[in-house]
């Protein structure tokens, strides 16, 4: 686990990370001092969240990827798993069994599909680093823009480009907007985000 900590692939840091705030949190007096010799820093991981968040996974939009579960992939990954087991266990068969006895089994074929795209819920990039949609608005606006983000323009509040967002997020992003804004980046990645 210590050596996926400093692998050169992301998503490998990331799992590791989270692997270690978990044995950090268990057994501090074990992991420090494997994490000292290598020069890892333990305030990264004590306390359960990480002190010093990526601003590379900072979007456009003011939504933080890190916080997003299509990047943290664990539904994706639950889903996935869930499949397989399901599969394993023939409960396409269970299913038609247990329908005599409880009617919510007469829908497992659509539970089944909802499961299959969840698993499709995963981005392998953040937004900021070449993922999602390359004719993305908000990025391609940015961009003409030369902004960093949307905080950095003034007419935000009052975008048609953010709407899209509104049915999954509500103001979230609108709300994280005007903290960047108010308060920068910095203190935005280390206080609360709206999701």
């Amino acid at each position: 686990m210590i050596i996926w900590a400093v692998d050169k692939d992301p998503n490998i840091r990331r799992v590791a990370s989270e692997r270690l705030r978990g044995v950090v949190r268990r057994n501090p007096e074990k992991i420090l001092p494997i994490m000292e010799k290598l020069k890892i820093d333990e305030s990264l991981y004590v306390g359960g969240k990480t002190v010093k968040e990526d601003k590379s996974l900072l979007a456009y939009c003011g939504l933080y990827c890190g916080d997003c579960f299509n990047y943290k992939r664990e539904i994706a990954d639950l889903s996935r798993d869930l499949r397989k087991k399901l599969r394993e266990a023939k409960f396409d068969n269970v299913s038609t069994g247990l329908s005599k006895y409880f009617k919510e089994f007469n829908d497992y074929k659509i539970c089944y599909e909802v499961l299959g795209a969840m698993v499709r819920l995963r981005c392998k990039k953040a937004c900021r680093n070449g993922g999602g949609n390359p004719g993305f608005k908000i990025r391609l606006c940015c961009r003409k823009k030369n902004i960093t983000g949307c905080w950095d323009c003034e007419e935000f509040e009052s975008c048609e480009k953010l709407n899209f967002l509104k049915p999954i997020h509500g103001e979230g992003q609108v709300k994280n907007l005007r903290k960047v804004k108010k308060g920068g980046i910095e203190k935005f990645l280390e206080g609360n985000r709206d999701w």
